[in-house]
Formats: C-alpha cells, structure tokens, sequence
C-alpha cells in the first residue's frame, strides 16, 4: 500500500497516530514506536503517515546503521537542518524514520539508544521520530519509552490476509485453485510471508 486507504487493519492505531502528527507542538513526546510481530507492516504504515501528513522521510535502518558513533554523526546531521527551504518560500518537513530499533541493542553496541534518548532529552529534536521494533521488552529499548508514545500493531486477521491474497493474485493474474488459496493462507498470519509464498507460486508456475 502507498495510500491509507489501502492499508489493511489498525484503523484507530492510525487515526492516533495522525493526531500525534497534527499536534506534535503541544506533545511532550516527540517520538512514537510502533512495535508488532515481522511482516504486518509497521515499516510501510510510517512511510504512509508521514507522506500523507506532508513530511519528507529520513530513514536509518537502525539494524543496520547501529553503532553510536554512525547514528550520532546522521542524528545530529539531521538536528542541524530539519527543515529545509525548498522553493517560493515552501518549507518541507523532515521526519526521522528509525526502523528496527531492536537491532541497536545487542551488548557491543549498548549505547546507540542512549544516544537517541540523549537527544530527545535534550531537546535537541524538533521533528517527529518514528520508530519500529518487534518488541518493547529489550532492556535498552526501555530508555526511549519515557519519551515515547506506543502503538502496538495487531498481527493481520484472516479476513485481510484473504483480502490482500485475492488484490495480489488478480493484479499478478495467478491461477491457483480454491482449494490451494485455502490451503496458503491456513497458517499465516504477515503479510511478508504471504508475499513470498505467492511469489513463489508465481516462480513455480512460469
């Protein structure tokens, strides 16, 4: 999905998270975590919300990027210029992304959610930060929650898995049988796994 309106389930977590957007100067918290099982969408739901509110996205996949030094030098980047001068006295909004936060917490690196919280704290950040992670239950992930409002995305009902798999196999032109689409979407519940195993419906069929 790239629009709202296409996106499957969680229609009050999103309408809150619109609301936190709209009326982030009178919030204390600046950052929201979204947090769920792999594959719902939480990734997908913050580039949408942040396009639809209008904000341009910067993102750092946390997992990858993780190490206090790298996320010090890009956040503090950021915290100098955000909000940039476009065209006809136009101003974009810059929204800090940081996806899979729960990859900065192994021991070596114990520091870059610190690093995070640091700013926050010192009110270093004057734009929005979302970020996602499977669980809030990491130690270190703890120091954030203070400044941060949650959302916790459900896993996808039987009813959107369906619906999603039927968009999918009529936009791909795929064949499958009644009897094999009952059988693919039996024991899922992401819609990445669904993604794959139609993809590889689709490999096995050419």
């Amino acid at each position: 999905p790239t629009e709202i309106k296409d996106y499957l389930g969680n229609k009050d977590d999103i309408k809150n998270i619109k609301q936190w957007l709209l009326n982030l100067d009178k919030k204390k918290e600046k950052c929201l975590i979204l947090y769920g099982s792999t594959g719902i969408g939480k990734t997908t739901l913050a580039h949408i919300i942040f396009k639809e509110c209008g904000y341009d996205i910067i993102e750092i996949n946390a997992s990858v990027q993780r190490s206090k030094k790298i996320l010090h030098e890009k956040l503090s980047r950021i915290t100098k210029k955000n909000i940039i001068m476009i065209s006809n006295n136009n101003y974009s909004k810059s929204g800090l992304l940081l996806d899979e936060i729960d990859g900065t917490c192994n021991n070596s690196e114990i520091s870059a959610i610190g690093e995070i919280s640091k700013l926050i704290l010192n009110n270093k950040i004057k734009y929005p930060i979302i970020c996602t992670c499977n669980s809030i239950k990491l130690k270190n992930i703890k120091l954030l929650l203070k400044y941060s409002i949650l959302i916790n995305l459900e896993i996808p009902n039987k009813k959107n898995i369906l619906k999603l798999c039927k968009k999918i196999i009529k936009n791909e032109k795929i064949i499958i049988s009644p009897t094999e689409l009952e059988r693919l979407i039996l024991n899922i519940n992401d819609y990445r796994r669904l993604i794959n195993n139609l993809f590889e419906i689709i490999l096995m069929k050419i």
